[in-house]
């Protein structure tokens, strides 16, 4: 799988390596917006838009981790890269001056051609691709992150991008430390130099 591939997951597992880095980034998000002395406290109003914004992340970056534990990395980064299709969708629902003109919608209709080749079952080993669940995870995951991007485009008109990323982050960290608990376990006799250098430039 991708995982087997990376070092930070030798010693953190995806959804504690999810805590790690987005505690790290939260951090630096934090410290950007105290040097530009942005406000970072929501007014109530703003809560619910976060929250939604901080759950579609966090069940996003799952999926993702799922999906590319049981896949090949050359195939979950051809899937996860099909995100701009989705958001290219999702824009008319959250950004509607941004329109679907033909030239638009041909590209769409070309790309989720590809996609239809790549797990189809009568390509070269397509039809272990087809049924191979974790795929599909990965093409969910894809189609979250488009639909995340164009709403949390939406949110920022509305509340600032300093804000919506730092909560998001923020808001996820208790998600991530509770799958992390119930379903992983932190490999400490595999810490090495190279885990911590891409743990911290994830997070950075």
């Amino acid at each position: 799988s991708l995982h087997d591939a990376l070092p930070i997951f030798e010693v953190f597992p995806p959804m504690w390596s999810g805590l790690v880095r987005f505690a790290i980034g939260a951090l630096c998000v934090g410290m950007w917006a105290l040097m530009r002395r942005e406000r970072l406290w929501p007014v109530p109003t703003e809560w619910p838009a976060l929250g939604l914004v901080a759950t579609l992340f966090m069940v996003q970056i799952t999926a993702m981790n799922v999906g590319f534990n049981g896949t090949s990395g050359s195939l979950g980064a051809l899937l996860i890269a099909l995100n701009p299709i989705f958001a290219a969708l999702f824009a008319r629902y959250f950004v509607p001056e941004d329109r679907l003109d033909p030239g638009k919608a041909l590209g769409l209709l070309v790309a989720f051609a590809g996609t239809a080749v790549v797990l189809s079952p009568g390509s070269a080993d397509g039809t272990a691709e087809f049924t191979r669940i974790a795929n599909w995870v990965v093409l969910l995951s894809a189609l979250l992150l488009g639909a995340r991007l164009m709403y949390s485009a939406s949110v920022i008109r509305r509340i600032g991008e300093t804000r919506v990323m730092f909560w998001m982050m923020v808001l996820s960290l208790p998600m991530f430390a509770l799958g992390g608990a119930m379903t992983e376990t932190l490999r400490w006799h595999n810490f090495s130099w190279r885990a911590l250098a891409g743990i911290a430039y994830q997070g950075i």
